[in-house]
């Protein structure tokens, strides 16, 4: 019984760790593999074939078909097929010896047979039927089997017949045993990456291919073109794991490459550090598990920029020197500002260091106004009208006042927009003529709300709020003694009652039940007489 759960102990583990580092793998080219009927599959698996076949790759067997031309004064043409034994008879020449000979070596030896025999003549062999081979395809696949294909058939073609790759599948130690019991490794990742045609092979009659699940994997980050999680690869060098990684990133910090290994123990963790440059002398080996970071050059090309747009004289970008150039100094150098331009409303805006999220504000929006206490609903308005990364610069101040408790140090990102001046008040809500009203200094609320016909139907009279301009702050409109240019005047509108027929309703039902108990009470009364 416990030999038994031990067994079963040790299945969980397994289990467990390969679902682990199946999980970590991950790449563009595995997805489209094991996803055949996408866009990105499809487009993958049409790549398998370069579109002809490799002179010096293709080898020669039964079944092929040779289509010959002679020239001269008289044009032969006409077929000749390689028999079982490896033979082609052509005629004139008679049987030529193809066996083992790849597609290269087989024309020049028959062009040379024909030549022999007729003098003054130009021969010319192309290869006119390709024979069918079988081949067998298992492991980690969509449809693993036995498959009858061409014998110009390369290994990602053959993937792509089985439907795909499993997501679990190994696709970086491919075994191909050959019919003479021959084993080759095929990191099939290389030509997919790189191009390498030798990582594509071609299957011949009778091969075995296996494909495994992923066991073992090694991890890269950071500055290279394809950071990610790959299969490991037996005696794979740090230079190659780069490459397929296609390369560095121009902004890498090539002298101080960090590759954490473990110790013989499995347990303790060490770093070796490499300078790139030496890998050519003495490459460093990957082991199973090794990570490999590879650094940026800190604020490699760091743009500092700020960008001023509306009412100046030349809006755009602007290089800074960050946390010294001044406002003053951005506006000089944009010209200064142009007519119209309102200094009460012109604000900055700064992204660096606001993108850490508000984890209370998260919660409130998940909770209905119902549940909430009065201080979190005046926290979650609060958070909900918060003009985020706004700086509190008062340009008027600054600009007019010479005030130079207002002229910050602008840091790289940020937004300085001076709007136009808005020489109106906006009314909205429950008006009778809502809209924009030309500003006057000396009016009141009032004032702008009679200008707008005064009060529409189901005003709420008693709940009118200012929305300045410049803050976004909502204020009770009897608190406000000074409107400036831009303020919103906002009148809301009456909660509706409830309407006749539902009261009626309503009425109606409570009078029922109040029938009903009366009714049952003197029942009883009655009944117990």
């Amino acid at each position: 019984m416990i030999k038994n759960l031990h067994l079963l102990l040790a299945v969980v583990i397994i289990t467990v760790f390969s679902a682990h580092a199946q999980d970590l793998i991950k790449y563009l080219e595995r997805d489209a593999l094991s996803k055949p009927d996408t866009t990105a599959g499809s487009s993958l698996l049409l790549t398998a074939s370069p579109g002809f076949v490799s002179p010096e790759d293709y080898y020669i067997g039964p079944g092929d078909v040779f289509t010959i031309l002679v020239a001269g004064i008289q044009q032969n043409t006409f077929n000749a097929a390689v028999d079982i034994s490896g033979n082609c008879f052509v005629p004139g020449a008679g049987i030529i010896e193809l066996k083992n000979l790849n597609l290269a070596q087989a024309s020049k030896k028959i062009e040379s047979a024909l030549k022999l025999i007729y003098k003054n003549v130009e021969v010319y062999s192309t290869l006119s039927q390709i024979r069918k081979i079988k081949v067998s395809l298992l492991g980690q696949l969509n449809k693993p089997g036995s498959y009858v294909v061409s014998a110009a058939t390369r290994l990602l073609d053959l993937i792509n017949i089985s439907q795909g790759i499993r997501p679990d599948a190994d696709i970086r130690n491919i075994t191909v045993t050959r019919s003479n019991g021959t084993r080759e490794k095929v990191d099939l990742l290389r030509f997919l990456r790189l191009g390498e045609l030798k990582s594509n092979p071609y299957i011949f009659e009778g091969d075995f291919v296996f494909i495994d699940k992923v066991d073992r994997v090694i991890s890269i980050s950071g500055a290279v073109k394809q950071p990610g999680t790959y299969e490991y690869v037996e005696n794979e060098k740090l230079s190659d794991l780069i490459e397929i990684c296609r390369g560095l990133r121009e902004n890498a910090r090539q002298d101080s490459l960090e590759v954490i290994k473990f110790k013989d123990d499995n347990i303790t963790q060490y770093s070796i550090y490499v300078n790139y440059k030496d890998l050519g002398k003495s490459d460093l080996v990957i082991q199973n598990r090794d990570r490999v970071v590879i650094r940026e050059i800190p604020q490699y090309l760091r743009e500092d920029i700020v960008t001023i747009s509306g009412f100046v004289q030349y809006p755009g970008e602007y290089a800074i020197i960050d946390n010294v150039t001044t406002i003053k100094e951005l506006i000089e150098r944009a010209g200064g500002f142009i007519e119209n331009a309102d200094l009460s409303n012109a604000s900055v805006r700064r992204y660096t260091g606001n993108t850490k999220p508000d984890p209370e504000f998260e919660r409130l929006k998940l909770i209905p106004r119902e549940a909430m206490t009065e201080d979190e609903y005046d926290y979650y308005k609060s958070v909900s009208r918060k003009r985020i990364g706004k700086v509190v610069v008062d340009f008027k101040k600054l600009f007019k006042d010479n005030d130079t408790r207002e002229n910050i140090k602008l840091r790289r990102n940020d937004e300085i927009n001076v709007p136009e001046s808005k020489l109106y008040i906006t009314i909205i809500g429950q008006a009778v003529s809502p809209g924009n009203i030309p500003y006057e200094p000396e009016y009141k609320v009032m004032d702008y709300i009679n200008l707008a016909g005064g009060f529409g139907w189901r005003a709420e009279d008693s709940e009118i709020r200012v929305i300045r301009a410049n803050t976004g702050e909502w204020i009770d409109a009897e608190d406000v003694d000074v409107l400036y240019p831009g303020d919103t005047i906002w009148i809301p509108e009456e909660t509706p009652g409830p309407k006749f027929w539902d009261v009626f309703k309503d009425t109606l039902t409570i009078l029922g039940q109040v029938a009903t108990v009366i009714t049952a009470a003197i029942a009883i009364i009655v009944s117990s007489r």
